[in-house]
Order: C-alpha cells, then structure tokens, then sequence
C-alpha cells in the first residue's frame, strides 16, 4: 500500500478519473490524449525506481 491506500482502490480510482478525463475532452480538438509507449513506460519506471526503491513492485 502507498499512502494507506490499497491497490484496488487506487486503480479503481485512476480508472474512473482518466473515463472521466476522456469523456470530458472527447469533443475539444485542441486535446488529446497519448500514453507512453511500452517500452517508454519502462523507462520512466526505471526512473521512478532509481529516485524511490520501496515502489518496486515485489
């Protein structure tokens, strides 16, 4: 847990914030939404993982 806040929860709760932040900005054309590739997001995690050792995952 990070923060006392389980896993569950705070997937569930990302879940909802990012269909909420979609929803919200479907229709603005100056927005838009693009997620790191895989193997960017490996990187960043490596990143995250230099700077704070007790995130990773076990």
């Amino acid at each position: 847990m990070l923060s006392a806040v389980p896993p569950s929860t705070l997937a569930r709760t990302l879940r909802r914030a990012e269909e909420a932040l979609s929803k919200t900005l479907e229709k603005y054309s100056p927005s838009r939404i693009s997620w790191p590739s895989p193997s960017h997001q490996v990187e960043l995690a490596k990143l995250v993982e230099a700077l704070e050792p007790l995130l990773k995952p076990h």
